[in-house]
């Protein structure tokens, strides 16, 4: 359980300082017999006591709202809003976004996001002292987002081992064309048919096997693999799975994704950015045939035995489909 309420932190060198100085006082007064040591102890133990509790007002009443746009790629700047009414003396650090502490206010602020996933709550550890900055207080937010951010794997650049005979595009075998529909790819709209109709119009291509390419994304079975290698098969993943959308393929994705098999087709990069952003280790299916790409055999691998047999996973969609 995340901490939603103020707690007090570790106390800084002034603190010690003063309590020095009330035992010193309480000696002289004691040894000496006059009064006016026991005021500056009055005095020190009030200042105390207002650097302990004053620091918890201002973390009470923080409120923090974070807006982000909802893809990203990792390793790469992305600016974020910040909303807050609170006071500008609190700072917060927000480890999921990979940046450090920084006072909390509106704005905006640049982070870059080493990982991939997706980001659903941003965990913030807030700080505040004020003010007299003698003993700090914390306290722990967990902010959702107004929308997820899904941050897909950087692109590597893939060499594709495939026959010489499916490197064609495939907006060479186009059939006719047709009215634009939800998920199809920027690059397949018929910009001289769009013009004469006066709505979107896609090419319709020809329905050739050479224009499906399976894409096979073996993350290993959970801990199998290690960190390092889980995400170079991801980021070898986007770079293969972008230059075969940029051929005009229909690129069905093999993937796990909370641990259940996923297969679905891909019609942009975006699309296949967020696939990569929620794909985990896990069984994968596996086709029985056509143009197989799979980055365990890519990549030297081997397929796990916990694989899914060829064919539709459990929960996913035929080619064409959409991710669950």
């Amino acid at each position: 359980m995340a901490r939603s309420i103020p707690y007090p932190g570790r106390p800084g060198k002034g603190v010690l300082v003063l309590v020095m100085l009330v035992v010193a006082f309480l000696g002289i007064s004691t040894t000496t017999g006059t009064g006016w040591p026991i005021v500056l102890v009055a005095v020190l133990i009030s200042t105390l006591l207002a650097a302990f509790a004053l620091p918890a007002v201002p973390l009470g009443s923080a409120r923090l709202v974070i807006r982000t746009p909802s893809d990203t790629v990792a390793g790469l700047p992305l600016t974020i809003d910040l909303a807050s009414p609170s006071s500008a003396t609190v700072r917060a650090c927000a480890p999921a976004l990979d940046r450090g502490w920084f006072r909390l206010g509106s704005g905006q602020l640049v982070v870059v996001p080493m990982r991939r996933g997706v980001i659903e709550t941003v965990r913030v550890d807030l700080r505040c002292g004020s003010p007299l900055g003698l003993w700090p207080w914390r306290r722990r937010l967990d902010v959702p987002l107004e929308r997820p951010l899904h941050v897909a794997p950087a692109p590597v650049a893939a060499e594709l081992r495939l026959p010489p005979d499916a490197l064609h595009r495939g907006d060479e075998l186009t059939r006719g064309v047709r009215p634009y529909e939800a998920g199809d790819g920027l690059r397949a709209i018929h910009w001289p048919a769009t013009a004469r109709a006066g709505s979107l119009q896609v090419r319709e291509r020809e329905d050739d096997d050479r224009l499906h390419v399976e894409l096979v994304v073996d993350l290993g079975a959970p801990g199998a693999l290690d960190d390092a290698a889980v995400e170079h098969r991801a980021s070898w993943a986007a770079g293969a799975g972008a230059d075969l959308l940029a051929t005009g393929r229909l690129v069905v994705l093999h993937t796990c994704e909370r641990g259940v098999p996923v297969s679905a087709a891909v019609r942009e990069r975006r699309e296949l950015g967020r696939r990569l952003a929620r794909a985990v280790p896990g069984p994968v299916a596996r086709p029985a045939g056509g143009l197989v790409v799979d980055t365990a055999v890519e990549l030297g691998g081997s397929a796990p035995g916990g694989s899914a047999p060829g064919g539709s996973a459990p929960g996913g969609s035929a080619p064409g489909g959409s991710a669950p």
